[in-house]
């Protein structure tokens, strides 16, 4: 940008807003397609750029809906009318996007839409600014600008322009220019070019500018640059200027359009900083990292595959990567590279796999390889990940071995626990003989309780019948022999019916006996549920017992209330009794002479508790812990099978669905506690 002397203007400068000149600048700039519509879209003026850039002459596009310059999509999705509506609610709208050409053709594009309006407000039309953007594909291109100096684009254009006289006195300053710097129009309309420059470009403009009218020699103008330039707060920012030079009225005017490029320096930095970064990664990695060309021959070497392959970078770079590879990889990779440049056949590009890798020193180990496909530009190239799988060779080799000997050491055990379980299956099998055994044994002692119990009230019976029989032959004797008293006869009838009352209350006293047992052998042999008062269950089971109890002087007492039913298994139940009280009978009291057993029966919440207490002499610790265990007993070789409180465990928690557990104290007695539920 040139820039003028301290001097006032001493001529009339052309007025901005002349027809002529606004034509000149209009038709002037060739990268700014521009064209008037009216309120209701219709182009009403056409630029000679926008005949360039999108094929229509004026005659055939002026009178046209502008939507014409969209593609057929846009067209559908109601693109070009939503853009009108946002420039009309905002003043403005700026849009990148695709445009159409007549020919068919789209192309990037700038667009900026700014409805005008007349002074009072009414909306006059809009005006847009079309810039196609297809050629600007690096940062070179997009640093060029065109000049040009016309009020309505001025206004719209996104980048600042600036237009200053030959003085370098500032005359146009657009909006996108103040938002830029920070000032206001009337803060730079009149003002030196030079208060938007730093040192050392605000105390050379005026010397460079006196120069280029002398001599033409130019710095900026016609060339564009990336310069600093000063905001009115006094900061420094990068901008991309443009400057160019043109006549209006025979005055010599500049143009500059100026771009803030703080954000594109920062993407820059910041894209520096991540190649940076990656290149710190790449440097740092375990993984080995080779890249190779279109022509296998390696590009970047990184110092894990370094120290993976014993080659230095300078060793391989510019060598074909096959030198890496041993047979048949070796002989085999120009020709693999070349079919899928052809066919697109990947074996490993894109897919990976385990291969085998060679090192300088010629021996070959194992690598996990993925290989990706890179495009940059109209460059191909390729990058290999290596990983050495040595170690994880290693360890899956020496993890086979174990699994292998442990899948042997499973095989044995499985083997083993068939065995044992076909040894159980046998030892259960016995268990459950032996149990049939001890129930059988129980039920024969209570067959011999019974004929014991009925022996006394028959025998009675028996000797009551003989009287009767001796008394009744001597009266029948009296009788036949005319003989018979009448004392005799009352006698016989007193005896008579005292035998006869003696002969009913021993039979029924049998019959009642015969009847309990029964209800009671009938329980113990079968496994039937049923409804029955507890109490006289109990004396009926204990009733099956005195014979044995009699014989060793001892007493067993029963303290249940009346009322008590319980829905369960009465087989079960009389099979705890009986052991539990026969065994406190053979091992709690051995010698004493006599023992008692209390049975306590008391009714909970849950069902019913009952306590076999007996004053024998108790149980060790020992045995105490094994007490339950099948065919533990301390009277093995004296007819104890072991097996009466193992049975009795398995009823009260698996036929009654109960708990049963005991409490000893050697000296004092056992307690055995069962409850069961309702």
């Amino acid at each position: 940008m040139s820039h003028p002397t301290d001097d006032p203007p001493t001529r009339p400068h052309p007025r901005i807003d002349d027809d002529h000149a606004f034509r000149l600048l209009v038709d002037g700039m060739a990268e700014y397609a521009i064209c008037m519509l009216d309120p209701q879209g219709i182009i009403r003026t056409w630029n000679l750029a926008a005949e360039i850039c999108q094929g229509y002459t004026a005659a055939e596009i002026v009178g046209q809906h502008y939507s014409v310059l969209f593609t057929p999509e846009k067209q559908a999705a109601g693109i070009p009318a939503l853009l009108l509506e946002r420039a009309l609610a905002h003043g403005r709208v700026q849009e990148a996007g695709v445009r159409l050409r007549k020919d068919g053709s789209v192309f990037q594009a700038d667009i900026i839409i700014e409805a005008l309006r007349t002074g009072n407000g009414d909306l006059l039309g809009y005006g847009q600014v079309t810039r196609d953007i297809t050629r600007y594909q690096n940062a070179e291109e997009e640093r060029q600008a065109s000049a040009g100096r016309m009020r309505a684009i001025v206004e719209t254009v996104p980048d600042g322009i600036i237009t200053i006289n030959a003085h370098g006195l500032i005359e146009t300053f657009n909006p996108a220019a103040e938002r830029m710097f920070g000032y206001q129009l009337k803060e730079v309309i009149g003002k030196n070019v030079k208060i938007l420059m730093p040192e050392p470009f605000h105390s050379e403009h005026d010397t460079y500018l006196s120069n280029y009218l002398e001599t033409g020699e130019a710095k900026i103008i016609g060339i564009g640059r990336e310069v600093t330039a000063r905001k009115k707060d006094g900061t420094d920012f990068p901008i991309e200027l443009a400057v160019g030079e043109f006549m209006v009225s025979g005055q010599k005017l500049f143009a500059g359009v100026i771009r803030d490029v703080s954000e594109r320096k920062e993407a820059e930095r910041r894209q520096h900083d991540a190649t940076e970064r990656i290149r710190a990664i790449v440097e740092t990695v375990p993984d080995g990292i080779i890249t190779i060309d279109d022509n296998a021959c390696v590009e970047t070497f990184n110092p894990a595959a370094e120290k993976l392959f014993g080659f230095s970078a300078e060793e391989v770079i510019g060598n074909n990567v096959k030198m890496l590879m041993p047979e048949p990889y070796h002989s085999e990779h120009d020709e693999y590279l070349h079919a899928y440049h052809q066919t697109g056949d990947a074996k490993i590009i894109g897919i990976g796999r385990e291969v085998m890798a060679r090192r300088k020193n010629g021996s070959v180990f194992p690598i996990e390889l993925a290989v990706g496909d890179i495009q940059l530009g109209d460059r191909r190239m390729y990058a290999g990940v290596v990983r050495d799988m040595t170690e994880r060779k290693l360890a899956e080799d020496s993890m086979r071995y174990l699994n292998e000997a442990l899948e042997k050491r499973v095989r044995e055990r499985t083997q083993a626990m068939r065995d044992l379980q076909s040894a159980m299956a046998q030892l259960k099998d016995a268990q459950n003989q032996l149990v049939q055994t001890e129930k059988l044994a129980s039920l024969g002692g209570l067959v011999a309780g019974i004929a014991h119990e009925i022996n006394t009230p028959i025998g009675i019976g028996v000797t009551a019948a003989s009287h009767l029989q001796d008394i009744t032959t001597k009266i029948d004797a009296a009788f036949q022999a005319a003989a018979m008293k009448r004392s005799e006869l009352a006698d016989y009838f007193a005896n008579s019916k005292q035998s006869t009352e003696i002969i009913l209350n021993n039979l029924r006293r049998a019959a009642g006996l015969i009847n309990s047992f029964k209800q009671v052998a009938v329980d113990q042999a079968s496994s039937e549920r049923r409804r029955f008062n507890l109490r006289s269950y109990i004396e009926e089971v204990l009733l099956s017992l005195r014979p044995q109890l009699r014989q060793a002087h001892h007493t067993v007492e029963l303290h249940c209330p009346g009322h008590l039913e319980l829905d369960t298994y009465p087989g079960a139940l009389a099979q705890i009794i009986t052991n539990l009280v026969m065994n406190a009978n053979l091992h709690a009291f051995g010698d004493r002479q006599p023992g008692t057993v209390l049975i306590d029966v008391e009714e909970v919440e849950a069902g019913i508790v009952m306590q076999f207490r007996d004053d024998g002499c108790g149980i060790s610790t020992e045995a105490l812990a094994k007490i339950f265990d099948p065919f533990y007993t301390t009277r093995r070789g004296q007819g104890g099978s072991g097996l009466g409180l193992h049975i009795v465990y398995n009823l009260a928690t698996q036929t009654l669905r109960g708990q049963i557990e005991v409490e000893s104290e050697v000296g004092t007695g056992t307690v055995f506690r069962l409850a069961i539920p309702y």
